[in-house]
């Protein structure tokens, strides 16, 4: 008997719980089998192999190593585990959720946009940005000053209902990730509870949020690209047209970069150019320098208020 874990509309079969995801005991078939093993780096010199210090890729396997952490092997629907000596499991499923999943879910032509998104009247608005951009940030303070509600935090799903001809999104990690100082927009939610540190080392919160998503797919109203850079503190809007839309979504994809060694760039490139011309987009421009209560004002009225 294992347990089974859906994960972007994948199961996942495993002989142990995958941290404090929910799941049930079952022996149904499932998408990728995770299981714990003895992993060693594939020698040097595989014809189609590229290597890294840290890595090595392949059209068909993906093997990763953090030091003093685990080691992992990966292809379309297997996971190997290999936790070192001395490591933690929360430190181990920390990369895990964080860099294995987005992989193989790549490997099985699920595109993870980076951003969060929340529900307001039923519409969902996506914070689209890089690690820093302020994307949970905006979803929390909007929690609370809007009464939306929480679709994802991070890492994001659309699909395509070909029925009502739309995208659409629906929760499908039930956790959000805050660092501790921005946990206050959130703290007064009885229904939102605190799990655990993501890593022991480090001041970001897991918080629950399985009680509050929206139980359905939302259709998306809005994408909202958020660029940093260092120039001014001030937040401007750019207009994008055309495949410029196309382009700086692409660079939104979590883990762009694998798409071509796993041959998913067709696959991947007909989605985000159907998603680009038929979803509003706004480009936002910040500085590192940009306040965050003026950065979540400008959100708000420019984008949020003239298109509720």
């Amino acid at each position: 008997m294992n347990f089974i874990t859906e994960l972007y509309d994948l199961k996942f079969s495993s002989t142990f719980p995958l941290a404090k995801m929910p799941c049930k005991k079952s022996k149904e078939a499932a998408d990728v089998y995770v299981k714990k093993g003895r992993l060693k780096r594939p020698k040097d010199g595989k014809k189609g192999f590229f290597y890294k210090p840290f890595s090595v890729i392949s059209k068909d396997s993906y093997f990763l190593e953090v030091p003093k952490i685990a080691k992992f092997k990966l292809t379309k629907d297997q996971i190997i585990i290999h936790k070192l000596r001395g490591s933690t499991w929360q430190d181990v499923f920390a990369f895990f959720f964080d860099t294995v999943l987005i992989v193989i879910l790549l490997m099985n032509e699920k595109f993870i946009i980076h951003a969060s998104a929340i529900s307001i009247n039923k519409k969902a608005y996506l914070f689209c940005a890089n690690s820093g951009g302020g994307k949970s940030l905006l979803a929390a303070n909007f929690m609370k000053t809007k009464k939306a509600k929480i679709i994802e935090d991070d890492k994001c799903l659309i699909q395509y209902n070909t029925r009502r001809k739309r995208f659409e999104i629906k929760n499908c990690y039930p956790f959000m990730e805050l660092w501790s100082t921005d946990s206050k927009y959130i703290k007064d939610n009885n229904k939102i509870k605190p799990v655990r540190r993501i890593r022991s080392n480090i001041q970001k919160i897991q918080f629950d949020i399985g009680q509050v998503v929206p139980k359905q797919y939302t259709p998306i109203e809005k994408l909202i690209l958020v660029q940093i850079g260092n120039e001014e503190t001030k937040v401007e809007q750019e207009e994008i047209k055309g495949f410029q839309k196309t382009k700086i979504l692409l660079a939104h994809i979590q883990f762009e970069y694998f798409i071509a060694f796993f041959q998913k760039s067709k696959p991947q490139f007909t989605f985000i150019s159907s998603l680009a011309s038929q979803v509003s987009i706004a480009h936002v421009k910040r500085s590192n320098l940009t306040k965050a209560d003026d950065f979540i004002k400008f959100i708000d009225e420019e984008l949020l208020q003239k298109s509720t």
